[in-house]
């Protein structure tokens, strides 16, 4: 769980500066988090999809932000955290859809590699990515709506996504243990 932490960090740091400041300060948090975060997996030789994924959505928003060079840089913040949540949505969703659930490479880490082709282990891990997809498909709906409306910010900009992110990190630590209970071997 700590290792999936350490790989939404660059997105949280995006989630929060650009609300609570602008987008350009938003992206450069995203950015530099995002680089400390893929130099510390590379140095554990941990590198997995969001570590990526990160760099590669915050270099390419800030490009974008630079070649269209918006007059009004507020309304692409105020869609901006609904582009990224939906991105994570998507990469999430994604990877149960071909088969490679996102949490797998964080559980594979604390399991035997004799239990990760094991149908338990790999449902586990397909219905914890499908938890987070939801939990970030929640996110993102009421980002994009936060993003159209100007009532309730604090609600749709933050409590939604948050106790969303929350419900999920909470659900994931209980199935987790609960999978150590019962199956010591294999999960």
């Amino acid at each position: 769980m700590t290792e999936m932490m350490w790989s939404l960090l660059p997105w949280l740091a995006f989630m929060t500066a650009t609300p609570l400041v602008n987008l350009w300060a938003g992206l450069a948090a995203g950015l530099v988090v995002a680089i400390m975060v893929l130099g510390r997996a590379i140095a554990h030789k941990k590198v997995r999809m969001l570590e990526v994924a990160s760099i590669a959505f915050f270099v390419g928003l800030a490009a974008a932000v630079v070649v269209v060079h918006p007059a009004d840089i507020g309304s692409w913040g105020n869609y901006a955290q609904a582009g990224a949540h939906g991105l994570l949505t998507v990469l999430v969703l994604g990877s149960v859809l071909i088969g490679r659930p996102f949490t797998a490479p964080y559980a594979r880490a604390q399991a035997p590699e004799a239990v990760w082709l094991n149908p338990r282990f790999v449902a586990f891990n397909r219905d914890m990515s499908l938890v987070w997809g939801f939990a970030l498909l929640a996110g993102t709906a009421s980002l994009a709506l936060a993003g159209s409306v100007n009532a309730a910010p604090f609600i749709l900009r933050m409590a939604v996504p948050s106790g969303a992110m929350l419900f999920a990190t909470w659900y994931t630590r209980q199935r987790a243990t609960q999978a150590r209970t019962l199956l010591p071997s294999t999960v």
